[in-house]
């Protein structure tokens, strides 16, 4: 056998080794917001307003699930922003339970105007399929 493959067989027998130690299955294909990265919520949270704030609203729009979308139509989406230049997310917390995470968040939302509205409240994110969504929010004025 050549030289490189026992380092190749090395590296994976102690990748494997690895994983085991932690107790990581690596058969488990089962999705659900338990088994989603740590973090994953608070990033498509962020990621949302990143899209917003760039004025690509058909991205930030897929970000919603689809029960969403049944209850909101994209250009009523779209003319929510008409008066708002740019949106400043904190994620103040955030808890990934067995089917869902809610992140909480501070928002300071600057209008076009030069005034700026103050919210808080939470977002709940869950798999449709294989994507991580936004399925549901509750924001209050502050």
């Amino acid at each position: 056998m050549k030289r490189w493959a026992h380092g190749v067989i090395g590296v994976v027998l102690a990748l494997v080794v690895a994983f085991a130690a932690v107790g990581t299955d690596m058969t488990d294909t089962r999705v659900s917001a338990a088994t989603a990265p740590d973090g994953l919520a608070q990033a498509v949270v962020a990621g949302y307003y990143d899209t917003i704030n760039n004025g690509q609203y058909a991205l930030a729009y897929s970000y919603l699930g689809s029960a969403w979308h049944a209850r909101q139509s994209y250009s009523n989406f779209v003319n929510g922003f008409a008066n708002t230049s740019f949106d400043d997310v904190v994620v103040t917390n955030y808890y990934d339970g067995p089917n869902a995470s809610t992140v909480y968040i501070g928002l300071a939302a600057y209008q076009i105007d030069g005034s700026v509205q103050y919210y808080l409240g939470t977002y709940t994110l869950a798999y449709e399929g294989m994507y991580f969504k936004i399925i549901g929010a509750s924001i209050k004025a502050n």
